[in-house]
């Protein structure tokens, strides 16, 4: 099993949420329609949500992969799957918490300044 790639795998769809949900903010804050405040609020609390709602989809799928197709059953999986799917939510924690301290500069100096 490659620790690599299943990291990845079980962060780069928090970056994918994170970024499409920055966006709609972001749309908003300019266009108005949404407190920058808000929008600060709504994105810090789903960057504290989201990680957790992900592994609750993604441990569910990565065991009936790997428990499904025995080739990638090599000694001790399970544990080094666990292994691998914390360390891609502490992945998701530390670019999400990144992406929120630049989310929020950008809609605050967006809605003050706007950009």
């Amino acid at each position: 099993m490659n620790a690599l790639v299943v990291i990845l795998v079980a962060a780069l769809p928090f970056a994918l949420v994170a970024f499409v949900l920055y966006r709609v903010l972001f749309v908003r804050v300019m266009g108005k329609t949404l407190r920058p405040a808000f929008a600060v609020l709504l994105y810090w609390i789903a960057i504290a949500v989201v990680p957790w709602v992900l592994l609750w989809v993604q441990v569910p799928l990565a065991n009936y992969i790997f428990g499904s197709i025995p080739s990638l059953q090599t000694a001790a999986w399970d544990v080094g799957l666990a292994i691998n799917l914390s360390l891609g939510m502490i992945l998701s924690y530390l670019t999400g918490v990144v992406a929120a301290v630049l989310a929020t500069r950008q809609f605050l100096h967006g809605a003050t300044h706007g950009v």
